[in-house]
């Protein structure tokens, strides 16, 4: 047996790949260039259409949050285009900071039903209708 050559399996295919991949350099982490400042955030900010100034400080809110996450979403997916992302959130932002405010215009008209009440007071006329 001396001298005769040592024959080894094919490698399959399969085997080929693995040993391939073992052997890469490991790649650096992506590394995202042209996150905004707080200042360039909020300067595009004001120039979209829906904003209004009582959002404000949701926005910066929101760009405190996606920059305490590496500019990550919610789902933890990558945010690639900052701009677009703020432009698609802004309407979520405006009902936000609408539903905590009353104003005249956001308390319905209550006619009442009939002539048949017009001699109750409207504290009974009100509990009449939240009953139902």
């Amino acid at each position: 047996m001396d001298g005769l050559p040592v024959i080894s399996p094919p490698e399959t295919t399969e085997q080929k790949e693995k040993t391939s991949f073992d052997n890469r350099e490991p790649e650096p982490f992506k590394i995202v260039v042209g996150n905004p400042s707080l200042e360039e955030f909020m300067e595009y900010a004001y120039t979209l259409s829906g904003y209004e100034a009582s959002m404000e400080s949701d926005i910066k809110e929101k760009y405190a949050l996606w920059a305490g996450q590496d500019w990550c979403n919610n789902l933890g997916k990558p945010i690639t285009n900052w701009k677009s992302s703020l432009k698609n959130l802004l309407p979520y932002i405006k009902n936000e900071a609408d539903n905590g405010q009353l104003s005249l215009e956001s308390i319905p008209v209550i006619k009442p039903r009939s002539d048949s009440l017009k001699n109750i007071s409207i504290d009974v006329y009100l509990f009449e209708i939240l009953k139902r």
